[in-house]
């Protein structure tokens, strides 16, 4: 059963990894480790599309059972692809782009917690339909039995 889909168009699809910026915070004089503008500008973004998304098409509820996340990150075709027709090395890793948009969906509230998220069935890159970025964000309820179900359950602090 789909619990929430949609398609956002981006700029370009961030990594958190490896972006981290060394800063200032002018109120405490002291240096801090965060990330870059660019991540958090499309981190933000990302979440107001999601946050509109589930609150005008889904009414708000929030979810809270274990979840299959399938992610579809579209790539232009000068990005996916190098001169000589081959799938580009300078992809980022899969692995990689699931953080940001599992964050946002944390922060939109469209999920409790990221920890609900207990596969990425179907994720892939693929080659956007036209030439801009696009995620597609597929949730699926996740059937598992009450035994394991009890084991993953997570202590609340």
């Amino acid at each position: 059963m789909i619990l929430f889909k949609a398609m956002i168009s981006l700029d370009n699809h961030a990594i958190k990894k490896n972006t981290h910026r060394i800063r200032f915070n002018g109120r405490t004089n002291k240096r801090f480790i965060g990330n870059s503008s660019t991540v958090l500008t499309a981190q933000k973004y990302l979440e107001n599309r999601l946050f509109y998304i589930h609150k005008d098409i889904y009414g708000g509820k929030t979810i809270t059972e274990f979840i299959n996340c399938k992610l579809i990150f579209y790539y232009p075709y000068e990005k996916y692809y190098t001169k000589k027709g081959k799938v580009s090395m300078n992809l980022a890793d899969l692995s990689n782009l699931y953080e940001l948009p599992q964050d946002a969906l944390q922060k939109a509230k469209v999920i409790e917690d990221d920890w609900q998220i207990v596969g990425h069935d179907g994720s892939t890159r693929a080659l956007s339909f036209d030439e801009n970025y696009h995620l597609e964000i597929e949730i699926t309820q996740r059937v598992v039995d009450e035994k394991r179900e009890k084991d993953n359950k997570r202590v609340k602090r």
